[in-house]
């Protein structure tokens, strides 16, 4: 990392460091990432700059093309069976398998392909 600074690259300097301290979660990370690249003289906004691209990054290797978030399906899944809809209904409706319903409803999916998000998104809510 230092290599990169000296290098002139603070940004991939940066970059690289706040997704060591991510991966590691200590607590009080950033404040200490903070402190660190401050006394070098580095502005707050490259900092800002280069946590919004180490999120963009991470958002593209946790959810390859055609992924997606499971949290507004696993949602909306929840709305439906809290209005009584059975898990087994939900899957005929959506396309998927009952064990499919059941792994949203306990917020086991990591991830979930764009198009079955679609049409769990797309059952209506009954009345």
């Amino acid at each position: 990392m230092l290599r990169l600074v000296l290098a002139g690259r603070r940004f991939d300097a940066l970059t690289t460091d706040f997704y060591l301290h991510r991966i590691t979660q200590t607590p009080g990370w950033r404040e200490e990432l903070v402190a660190d690249f401050g006394d070098l003289g580095i502005p707050a906004s490259d900092m800002r700059a280069a946590e919004e691209a180490n999120r963009a990054q991470e958002h593209r290797f946790r959810f390859p093309p055609g992924t997606t978030e499971p949290e507004p399906a696993a949602a909306h899944v929840r709305r439906l069976t809290d209005a009584g809809m059975a898990p087994e209904t939900i899957a005929t409706l959506g396309g998927l398998t009952t064990p499919v319903v059941g792994m949203l409803l306990r917020g086991e999916m990591p991830k979930i392909q764009v198009r079955v998000a679609e049409r769990v998104l797309a059952i209506e809510v009954p009345f």
